[in-house]
Protein backbone atom coordinates (compact mmCIF):
# COMPACT_ATOMS: atom_id res chain seq x y z
CA UNK A 1 0.00 0.00 0.00
CA UNK A 2 1.77 3.25 -1.00
CA UNK A 3 2.00 6.09 1.43
CA UNK A 4 1.20 9.63 1.34
CA UNK A 5 4.17 11.31 3.91
CA UNK A 6 2.96 12.75 6.72
CA UNK A 7 -0.84 10.86 6.41
CA UNK A 8 0.49 7.86 8.58
CA UNK A 9 -2.15 8.45 11.25
CA UNK A 10 -5.25 8.77 8.27
CA UNK A 11 -6.85 5.09 7.95
CA UNK A 12 -7.06 4.14 3.96
CA UNK A 13 -5.19 4.10 0.87
CA UNK A 14 -3.46 6.99 -0.61
CA UNK A 15 -5.92 7.14 -3.15
CA UNK A 16 -8.61 7.76 -0.71
CA UNK A 17 -6.63 10.15 1.71
CA UNK A 18 -5.77 12.48 -1.72
CA UNK A 19 -10.07 12.12 -2.45
CA UNK A 20 -11.26 13.36 0.55
CA UNK A 21 -8.38 15.80 0.48
CA UNK A 22 -9.39 17.26 -2.64
CA UNK A 23 -13.03 17.17 -1.98
CA UNK A 24 -12.44 19.40 0.99
CA UNK A 25 -10.14 21.67 -0.60
CA UNK A 26 -12.94 22.46 -3.32
CA UNK A 27 -15.69 23.10 -0.24
CA UNK A 28 -12.95 25.80 1.19
CA UNK A 29 -12.47 26.91 -2.26
CA UNK A 30 -16.49 27.45 -2.58
CA UNK A 31 -16.71 29.66 0.34
CA UNK A 32 -14.16 31.71 -0.02
CA UNK A 33 -14.82 32.55 -3.24
CA UNK A 34 -18.93 33.09 -1.81
CA UNK A 35 -17.49 35.12 1.02
CA UNK A 36 -15.04 37.58 -1.34
CA UNK A 37 -18.72 38.19 -3.64
CA UNK A 38 -20.34 39.38 -0.83
CA UNK A 39 -22.02 36.15 1.21
CA UNK A 40 -22.64 35.97 4.72
CA UNK A 41 -25.40 34.40 6.97
CA UNK A 42 -27.53 38.20 6.88
CA UNK A 43 -27.27 38.29 2.89
CA UNK A 44 -28.11 34.45 3.57
CA UNK A 45 -30.88 35.38 5.51
CA UNK A 46 -32.39 37.76 3.64
CA UNK A 47 -32.76 36.15 0.07
CA UNK A 48 -34.46 33.06 2.21
CA UNK A 49 -36.88 35.21 3.55
CA UNK A 50 -37.64 37.23 0.52
CA UNK A 51 -38.28 34.20 -1.21
CA UNK A 52 -40.95 32.51 1.25
CA UNK A 53 -42.37 36.40 1.76
CA UNK A 54 -41.83 36.81 5.58
CA UNK A 55 -40.14 39.49 7.69
CA UNK A 56 -36.36 39.01 7.96
CA UNK A 57 -36.59 38.41 12.12
CA UNK A 58 -39.04 35.69 11.60
CA UNK A 59 -36.80 33.29 10.25
CA UNK A 60 -34.83 33.59 13.92
CA UNK A 61 -37.91 33.64 16.33
CA UNK A 62 -38.97 30.41 18.18
CA UNK A 63 -42.21 28.15 16.26
CA UNK A 64 -42.65 26.49 13.69
CA UNK A 65 -45.33 27.46 11.24
CA UNK A 66 -44.26 26.40 7.12
CA UNK A 67 -43.27 29.65 6.31
CA UNK A 68 -40.52 30.15 8.44
CA UNK A 69 -39.59 26.88 8.59
CA UNK A 70 -39.22 26.99 4.65
CA UNK A 71 -37.16 29.71 5.21
CA UNK A 72 -34.70 28.16 7.80
CA UNK A 73 -34.45 25.42 5.88
CA UNK A 74 -33.38 27.32 2.80
CA UNK A 75 -30.74 29.28 5.25
CA UNK A 76 -29.35 26.30 6.58
CA UNK A 77 -28.54 24.68 3.46
CA UNK A 78 -27.26 27.20 1.26
CA UNK A 79 -24.99 28.06 5.09
CA UNK A 80 -23.85 24.27 4.95
CA UNK A 81 -23.53 24.10 0.98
Amino acid sequence: MDRIKGAEGIPGDSDFVLSVLSQANERFERRFELKQRGYDMNRVAARGVELIGIDKEEIFQKGRPKKRSDARGFFCYWCAN
